[in-house]
């Protein structure tokens, strides 16, 4: 097992408050304000107007992340649903991801999420991206899915390294679930193979790089239909703060939230 498969990380959800405590009470205000004005908290345009929502993003604990505004407002609105979710946490092996971004006979489908809100933890170092198209490459952590009604929306988060206070992130605008088929089935790039990349290394370590929305999609997407047809034997619910502690040393800090472990049948 490679040593970032091992257990999960500390995750953006963690990073963007000072402790749980403070997370949960600002989003249990914007909970109250959202139903006091009987505001659709799932649209992410009515959501980020919420006055709540404009203390919560100046409390934000990642001023230094790149971006303006929008991507904080994006963020937040992920972070929001994905605590009303219970902040379901996943992360995939290495080899589940080579299979969903090398597959060419993927069987498309339309995904049903298990939850409205959830964080996907990727493998470290393997999958990168240029924030602006022509950045410095970062590492991508993983992304967040956020449900509004029969719309999906995915924010990539990169950067995240012990040596930054904050990190990058990167939102997509929803789109509706019946396009999934679509995304999961396509050839995205017209001028090469869906996430190929050009880092020094690449070829040798077998990275990844995601260029476009469409890519993210495509991951995304099946990503959902893979957690929906997964056996018991694919999934393994792992306790906060846990995992294989004989990788642990001068590696990235644990995550202190339960997540499940998704990887491909042995």
């Amino acid at each position: 097992m490679p040593i970032h498969d091992a257990y999960a990380r500390i995750t953006p959800i963690e990073l963007s408050f000072p402790g749980p405590e403070a997370g949960a009470e600002r989003f249990g205000s914007i909970a109250r304000e959202a139903e006091a004005r009987d505001v659709d908290e799932s649209d992410p345009t009515a959501f980020v107007l919420l006055m709540e929502v404009g203390r919560a993003m100046r409390e934000l604990r990642i001023p230094e992340a790149e971006g303006g505004t929008a991507e904080h407002g994006a963020l937040l609105y992920h972070l929001y649903h994905s605590w009303k979710s219970g902040h379901p946490l996943y992360t995939v092996d290495t080899g589940l991801v080579r299979l969903l971004a090398e597959s060419v006979d993927w069987t498309p489908g339309r995904p049903t999420p298990p939850s409205p809100g959830a964080y996907v933890q990727l493998p470290q170092h393997l999958v990168w991206a240029r924030p602006d198209g022509e950045a410095v490459p970062e590492s991508v952590d993983g992304f967040f899915w956020t449900l509004s009604g029969d719309r999906i929306s995915f924010l990539v988060a990169m950067g995240v390294r012990p040596d930054r206070p904050g990190f990058t992130v990167s939102a997509l605008d929803p789109m509706p679930l019946d396009g999934a088929p679509e995304w999961v089935g396509s050839r995205i790039r017209e001028d090469g193979r869906d996430f190929a990349s050009t880092l020094p290394g690449a070829d040798l370590e077998r990275l990844y790089e995601i260029r476009t929305a469409g890519e993210v999609l495509k991951l995304g997407g099946r990503l959902l239909l893979h957690l929906e047809s997964a056996g018991e034997a694919e999934r393994t619910a792992v306790a906060g703060g846990e995992g294989d502690a004989s990788s642990e040393p001068g590696g990235p800090r644990r995550s202190e939230l339960p997540y499940t472990r998704v990887r491909l049948p042995e």
